[in-house]
């Protein structure tokens, strides 16, 4: 197995009493998107109605990936 190593920056916080989260790009950018869809009424309209276009062409189901 190959260890990586790599300079860790360190994590601060000024408050002792609030907490500190930290997480993956991948793992923030997720509901960051999901927000920006749902602030924006038009977009959030068009996402609803391909989803339920799609629902309506697979009668619900799925094939898992």
């Amino acid at each position: 197995m190959t260890r990586v190593t790599a300079a860790v920056p360190p994590v601060t916080n000024r408050d002792p009493v609030d907490n500190v989260v930290v997480m993956s790009q991948d793992d923030y950018e997720s509901p960051m998107e999901t927000l920006r869809v749902q602030s924006n009424p038009d977009l959030h309209c068009r996402v609803l109605a391909g989803v339920r276009q799609s629902t309506a062409s697979t009668g619900g189901k799925y094939d898992e990936l």
